[in-house]
């Protein structure tokens, strides 16, 4: 039989060769690192004791597989399952409340519904997942912290909760299979990269509410065929759409103040752009063929 150390019932760790650990009855919490590296763990079984899984406590777990998440979690901490690339399947109890920064980065999950009490979701929660597909978001929903999907390749759709007012910095950055998403009304600000080099987007609904176009925002979504600025937007940063070669014309609303260096540069099939305040700032915004019309 393993011996687990364990302290003030909360699971400190196991020796490193074990292939199924079952955490014993009345543990509250798995502790910091408490699997990191137990590269031939393939299952754990944990008790309904559970309230926390914490730091790294499954990191570079490579084989684990099977893990069960039990109805008592509230919390699953910083990187938990970071790198654990043969887990496919994991089910989040709807007792969940915080998952952290990088907590399920690098994995093999193909699929993942987020419960509803959860109102954050951290840094780059999801980053790299190349393998998921698909991701159930809360309307409860309020924040998705910055890199969240960052290179998730193979996502294909995501519902955005109403409750968001911020697209934050490489949000979507590499989600190459992303075809289509509309951004919820409260959204003010999409940020820097928040959806460079996703090379599969054909259309998305940006609400009028949105005042600020980041720099590099839309870089090299080659796919993108077309695109209707909201009738608030003051800034469009530098590079926003530089290599979105599908885009073949553009209105640039009253309400824009600036339009950043390069923002239109690269768009080969760009013919003309509508400028609808002559006071707008476009210097070095647009290659030199493409017509400009002040109206």
């Amino acid at each position: 039989m393993a011996k687990f150390e364990i302290k003030n019932n909360v699971f400190v760790s196991c020796p490193k060769k074990e292939k199924k650990v079952e955490i014993p009855s009345g543990i509250e919490e798995i502790g910091a690192g408490a699997f990191d590296a137990c590269t031939e763990l393939v299952e754990v079984v944990i008790p309904s004791s559970v309230k926390k899984i914490g730091e790294k406590a499954f990191f570079n777990c490579i084989k684990l597989q099977k893990i069960n998440l039990p109805d008592s979690l509230i919390e699953i901490g910083t990187m938990a399952f970071g790198c654990c690339q043969a887990l496919t399947e994991l089910s989040i109890p709807e007792s969940v409340e915080i998952i952290g920064d990088g907590a399920l980065a690098v994995t093999g999950l193909k699929e993942i519904t987020i419960p509803p009490k959860v109102k954050d979701l951290g840094m780059s929660v999801f980053f790299r997942d190349a393998a998921l597909e698909r991701v159930s978001l809360p309307d409860s929903l309020e924040t998705l912290g910055d890199s969240c999907f960052k290179g998730c390749v193979n996502l294909e759709e995501i519902n955005l909760p109403s409750k968001l007012t911020l697209i934050d910095g490489q949000l979507f950055n590499e989600c190459a299979s992303l075809t289509k998403i509309s951004i919820p009304a409260g959204v003010t600000k999409i940020s820097d990269f928040a959806f460079s080099d996703c090379s599969g987007l054909e259309s998305i609904e940006i609400p009028d509410e949105v005042e600020v176009i980041g720099s590099c925002a839309f870089q090299n979504c080659s796919s993108l065929d077309g695109i209707s600025l909201p009738k608030n937007l003051k800034t469009i940063g530098d590079f926003a759409f530089l290599g979105c070669s599908s885009i073949l014309t553009v209105v640039i609303p009253r309400s824009v103040e600036k339009v950043g260096g390069n923002a239109f540069m690269s768009c080969s099939m760009l013919n003309s752009a509508v400028v609808l305040n002559k006071e707008t700032d476009i210097d070095g915004a647009f290659s030199d063929r493409v017509n400009i019309i002040r109206v």
